[in-house]
């Protein structure tokens, strides 16, 4: 109990910044509709009003059903990107928001952009490359946690502040972890043949940018790790 009262205390914080995410995108979805066509992405507005498309095209969604599947996708993954969350510091906290709620709506819009020069597309919209974006960012940190955490186990290592929670519920929260991203996947992947949605380009960005942005996290926890912490008195 007092791990989960720590815990909760250190990410209230991240918790209502995570909650901003859904609150924004109900509050978009009930636009007027010419509003909502405005903030799409189109490459044949202004460029002042282009740029503000570049990131507000990916909260904007005109069906509820896709909507509603990403919003009860993001709840699904909340929890476990908290815990995520939990084990950076405020700066790696700021460089994760910033990423997937900044950086990757204007890579998007961009990547996007230039495919409607080649080809005629529809103006994209949907926080579907966020979303699973944060799905893959957390399947990606907790497979390579988990692994070191197996390591570490093997050759009996002292525990590290990133491995803080399996080192307090071992085995067990182990268990939760990997059952946790199993059913992220497959629930994943059961809305989309639900909602009749294909995987498209949003989809393939968020999935790339989830991967290498899990993996840029634990490089510069590695670099953390190898860093002594002081000189040996002589």
């Amino acid at each position: 109990m007092n791990t989960l009262v720590k815990i909760f205390k250190r990410t209230k914080l991240d918790l209502f910044i995570c909650l901003c995410f859904p609150a924004l995108l109900f509050v978009l979805f009930y636009l007027p509709e010419n509003i909502k066509e405005v903030l799409k992405l189109n490459p044949t507005s202004p460029i002042p009003l282009l740029f503000l498309q570049t990131i507000s095209s990916s909260y904007i969604h005109q069906k509820l059903i896709h909507f509603l599947g990403n919003i009860l996708v993001f709840f699904i993954i909340l929890i476990p990107f908290l815990l995520i969350l939990y084990n950076l510091n405020k700066k790696q906290k700021i460089y994760v928001f910033l990423f997937i709620f900044i950086l990757l709506p204007l890579i998007n819009s961009f990547v996007h952009l230039i495919v409607s020069i080649f080809y005629k597309t529809d103006p994209s919209c949907g926080a579907s490359a966020i979303v699973i974006s944060i799905v893959f960012f957390v399947v990606v940190s907790y497979i390579i946690t988990i692994i070191k955490y197996l390591r570490a186990s093997s050759y009996q290592k002292t525990k590290t502040k990133e491995n803080f929670i399996f080192n307090k519920l071992k085995y067990i929260i182990l268990f939760l972890y990997i059952l946790s991203f199993i059913i992220i996947i497959v629930f994943y992947a059961e809305m989309m043949v639900y909602t009749e949605e294909k995987l498209n380009l949003g989809h393939i960005i968020g999935i790339i940018f989830g991967i290498v942005l899990g993996f840029i996290k634990s490089k510069k926890e590695k670099k953390k790790e190898t860093k002594p912490i002081c000189k040996q008195s002589l």
